[in-house]
């Protein structure tokens, strides 16, 4: 085995459920952000498969980017190891009924990632290396304020971070490198839900599930950060086991990524372990998942939240979910009305965060119950999944998802993608019971029309029972996602 085969076979099995779904490119090649394919590319000598795509050639309509060749320029700087790419999506979700508010709750925002690869091996200098450079921006709005529902309608909306309107950030660059036939390394910053090797209906970012809680398990954002500085072992002892194990920075954020800043104070640690085991039950591709983290990051526990809310006090720990900062009382929320009150109770009640039982566990897998025999990538399956956290400071202490996806298997249409799926948040019983919250439950069902190979537009449908875990009625909401690849 070459090192470079093992490094791609490596980036497609490992890190659990954080990684990304397979791509929908042709098996032939890799995607543009760096999903290779176990397929070798076709050369007059045997090769091993790219860790991205190699060529760019066709006509507008069949080519798989927009922008084409570059007049040849472009293919040949991918065989050379050099691989440039822009995504971007564009999307618009409004709230029919129900959840917090129907007034106003339109929005349109989008996003870009700006990706660029280099793979030492192509580019002559040593083998078994891979530089992957992804900055990012946002704009526009999300919903999620007037859903009010703990799981973000959509994940696009809250990343790469809160700030307002075209915050851009350098969210990855690290390095990978093989060193043996079964182990390789890797360091630097790092998003985990964009390594490969993710759930192959769910993990996709710019064409598959939009609800946060279907596109990543919600128990591992109790421990995991979205992009710090890292550092790891990734390993594949068997053809059905692989494994990582990293290191990562618990305060680490895409806006204020250094080496400077890493590990520095306020310092804390996250360990994550994960494994996936490959099975094939009836020669159809199957992936098991499990992975566990520990954090020594501090945390305002459950039982002040009462406190914290009385006060007006922002409940930063949960920004990212749509949880209620403030009590329900008979049937209605409350607060101090005066920013002055608030700020003095502030900081007579606030009280000091401790780091006791900051761990998660969480379990997913994918099963095919279908495969075309001329391309396996086309076909259907069952996901689901199940996540752990302790609750005693993050508001969901179990999540559980299940649904069923594919893609093609349709006359004429062998790029189109869809699915539909099922969530459950289980809230924390530390949780103070002035708040009167119930488990959060949601569907969603999405088809994903290949227009082109570059472009894709996504209807999607979401009802959410309990938005927010309070006693708001059903939220509907509908949306519209527009993918297109530079």
């Amino acid at each position: 085995m070459t090192a470079r085969r093992f490094c791609v076979i490596m980036m497609l099995a490992l890190f659990g459920d954080f990684a990304r779904a397979q791509s929908t490119r042709p098996a032939a090649q890799g995607n543009a952000d760096g999903n290779a394919t176990a397929e070798p590319v076709a050369t007059s000598q045997p090769a091993p498969p790219p860790f991205f795509r190699l060529d760019y050639s066709g006509d507008l309509l069949h080519r798989p980017a927009l922008t084409g060749d570059w007049g040849g320029v472009r293919s040949q700087l991918a065989e050379k190891g050099i691989s440039f790419n822009v995504e971007t999506l564009n999307y618009t979700q409004g709230n029919a009924h129900g959840g917090r508010s129907t007034n106003n709750a339109f929005r349109y925002g989008g996003s870009a990632d700006y990706i660029l690869q280099l793979d030492t091996g192509r580019m002559g200098l040593w083998p078994g290396g891979y530089f992957k450079i992804r900055g990012e921006t946002r704009w526009g709005e999300g919903i999620t304020e007037q859903v009010g529902a703990i799981a973000p309608p959509h994940f696009d909306a809250i990343l790469p971070a809160l700030e307002p309107n075209g915050v851009t950030t350098l969210t990855e660059y690290y390095m990978m490198q093989v060193l043996s036939e079964k182990l390789g390394v890797i360091a630097g910053q790092v998003d985990p839900s964009r390594l490969p090797g993710g759930n192959v209906f769910t993990t996709d970012p710019y064409g598959q599930f939009m609800n946060t809680a279907i596109w990543q398990n919600v128990a591992s954002f109790s421990v995991v950060p979205y992009s710090a500085m890292t550092a790891g072992l990734i390993y594949m002892p068997t053809k059905w086991l692989s494994g990582a194990t990293m290191v990562m920075d618990s305060y680490g954020l895409p806006s204020f990524s250094g080496f400077e800043s890493a590990f520095h104070s306020p310092q804390a640690t996250t360990i994550l372990q994960g494994l996936t085991l490959n099975i094939k039950p009836f020669n159809l591709d199957g992936h098991q998942r499990f992975n566990f983290a520990y954090s020594t990051r501090e945390h305002t526990q459950l039982d002040d939240l009462g406190r914290l809310a009385v006060a007006g006090v922002p409940v930063r720990p949960f920004s990212r979910l749509g949880f209620p900062e403030s009590p329900a009382v008979l049937g209605r929320r409350w607060r101090l009305p005066s920013a002055l009150l608030r700020a003095a109770a502030r900081r007579a009640l606030a009280p000091d965060p401790t780091n006791s039982q900051n761990w998660a566990f969480w379990y997913d897998f994918d099963q095919y119950l279908y495969q075309s025999p001329e391309d396996p990538t086309q076909g259907f399956g069952l996901f689901g999944g199940f996540g752990l956290t302790p609750g005693n400071w993050f508001p969901v202490s179990q999540s559980y998802t299940l649904g069923l996806g594919g893609k093609g298997l349709i006359h004429g249409r062998p790029g189109d993608r869809y699915g539909v799926g099922y969530y459950c948040l289980n809230l924390s019983s530390d949780i103070p019971a002035l708040f009167d919250l119930n488990a959060e439950q949601g569907v969603e069902v999405f088809y994903n029309f290949e227009v082109t190979p570059w472009c894709h537009i996504t209807p999607d449908l979401q009802i959410i029972a309990h938005p927010g875990g309070g006693d708001q009625d059903v939220a509907v909401v509908y949306g519209l996602r527009m993918q297109v690849s530079f």
